[in-house]
């Protein structure tokens, strides 16, 4: 059985800092990186500003393939199914085991389920990847109508780039004023206001959403709507269930010491999916940068 020296699983920024982190301390190690994607690792946060315009394959890389060559990193597009921690080993989808000296789990996060009432889940999207997101570009050809249901930064963005679009798009919340998490009343009034100058209709304190009424009908506080398709950014929950599954402990996310270390010998975990001894979840892009440092 082939063993590497470090893997990192997670085609993330997370997983980017510890390689470099690595190569600082090591030259010749070998490196592999795996991610379940079906591209270079990119930068995630640009993916939903682009809806407008669209983006190629590979616009948003992290590194080009000539980087991965000169550092000597193999990157392997597969899905990790199984950590054997006691013998080192993972297990894959599409191909056979490996053995690791050193595991870096950096997998991230995945969209909170949005569960709406008879609601068919064809017409749910989410923006968490490039694939979604050119789904939804693709779904603008037939789509008139789009409600997005969560008014944090990524709802906002998400309902800007399809109005550009020239859809009609209906932003929905729960709370009372849009970025409730980081504005004041005073400064989510002047963005509200900005957001339905630019053509979004703005529904908040909306919590009775129907779609059992017949398809492409919306019902929200008694009031129904035309609605072709739905995207949902109401949040993200950490990706846990690989290390859950292999013994690793969690709670939110996965558990993690000083060090990034888990409860697990020679496994450690960065970025979204960690959870640190205060209990905090960053979910930063810089925090996960910044917390892939070198496994000791």
């Amino acid at each position: 059985m082939i063993l590497k020296d470090f893997i990192i699983v997670g085609g993330g920024i997370a997983g980017l800092s510890a390689i470099k982190a690595i190569r600082e301390q090591n030259q010749s190690a070998s490196i592999l990186w795996i991610s379940d994607e079906d591209r270079l690792p990119y930068k995630r946060t640009k993916i939903n500003k682009h809806i407008a315009v669209g983006f190629s394959r590979d616009e948003f890389a992290l590194v080009e393939h000539d980087w991965l060559l000169t550092h000597h990193v193999e990157l392997l597009f597969d899905r990790v199914i199984g950590i054997e921690t006691a013998k080192h080993e993972l297990s894959f989808k599409h191909r056979g085991n490996l053995q690791y000296h050193k595991l870096i789990v950096a997998i991230g996060n995945k969209p909170r389920p949005l569960s709406i009432n008879g609601l068919s889940q064809d017409m749910v999207f989410n923006v968490h990847n490039a694939r979604q997101v050119e789904n939804i570009i693709r779904s603008t050809s037939s789509s008139r109508t789009y409600m997005v249901v969560g008014a944090g930064v990524e709802g906002v963005e998400t309902a800007d780039q399809l109005v550009q679009k020239g859809k009609k798009v209906i932003l929905v919340d729960r709370n009372s004023m849009v970025l409730q998490r980081f504005f004041t009343p005073k400064y989510a009034a002047l963005l509200q206001d900005t957001i339905q100058k630019a053509g979004i209709q703005l529904l908040l304190d909306v919590h009775d959403i129907d779609g059992s009424l017949g398809e492409s009908v919306i019902q929200m506080n008694g009031q129904q709507y035309d609605v072709d398709t739905v995207i949902s950014t109401i949040g993200y929950t950490p990706n846990i269930e690989l290390a859950a599954a292999s013994n690793i402990q969690c709670n939110v996310g996965i558990r993690v010491d000083e060090y990034m270390q888990t409860s697990a010998e020679d496994v450690f975990a960065a970025g979204d999916v960690a959870e640190h001894p205060s209990g905090e979840i960053t979910c930063l892009w810089h925090a996960a940068e910044y917390q892939a440092g070198w496994p000791e």
